[in-house]
């Protein structure tokens, strides 16, 4: 899966013991309109994953709304 490129689009991660959403590897993909709650971290993305995010929800999360493994990640993700 370190190629994927999932369409994930209005589902609801709650209470993960990780992260609601992740991405890793070198996958890409879109998340639109999800509500990640109770989880870890809302969102997680490592390696060289490049996703695209638009309306999505990080709500009450343990440690993080959006964690990225190196900061200058947060600048290939595309958020709409």
């Amino acid at each position: 899966l370190n190629e994927a490129r999932p369409s994930l689009l209005g589902n609801v991660c709650q209470g993960n013991g990780g992260a609601g959403l992740s991405f890793g590897g070198a996958s890409e993909g879109t998340a639109e309109s999800n509500i990640c709650a109770d989880n870890q971290d809302g969102l997680r993305v490592t390696e060289d994953a490049t996703p695209t995010l638009r309306d999505n929800t990080f709500t009450n999360n343990e440690r993080h709304a959006a964690f990225f493994e190196k900061p200058d990640y947060a600048r290939r993700v595309t958020a709409l």
